[in-house]
C-alpha cells in the first residue's frame, strides 16, 4: 500500500495498464525505497511484484467503474 501511495504523489495518478513498462519501473524504484526505509533488504522484493500491482489497480479501478456503473443503473 506505501508504494502505491507513494506512486500517487509523485505522479498523480494510479499506475496504468496503458503505461505499463514505465509504471512498471517506477513503482519497482519506490518499492525498492520503500524497503530501505524499512531495513528490510532489496532482495527480499518478488520479481513479480510491479506485475502484481499493476494488476491489483486495474482490478480496482474496474471494481470503481462498476459500483459506478451499478449505483446509475439501480437509481
Amino acid at each position: 500500500m506505501a508504494v502505491l501511495l507513494e506512486f500517487r504523489a509523485q505522479e498523480g495518478r494510479d499506475p496504468d495498464i496503458d503505461h505499463a513498462d514505465a509504471d512498471a519501473d517506477k513503482l519497482k524504484e519506490i518499492a525498492v525505497e520503500v524497503l530501505k526505509s524499512l531495513g528490510i533488504r532489496e532482495d527480499w522484493l518478488d520479481l513479480d511484484f510491479t506485475a502484481y500491482v499493476l494488476h491489483f489497480t486495474v482490478l480496482l479501478n474496474w471494481y470503481r467503474a462498476s459500483s459506478i456503473c451499478g449505483l446509475l443503473y439501480t437509481q
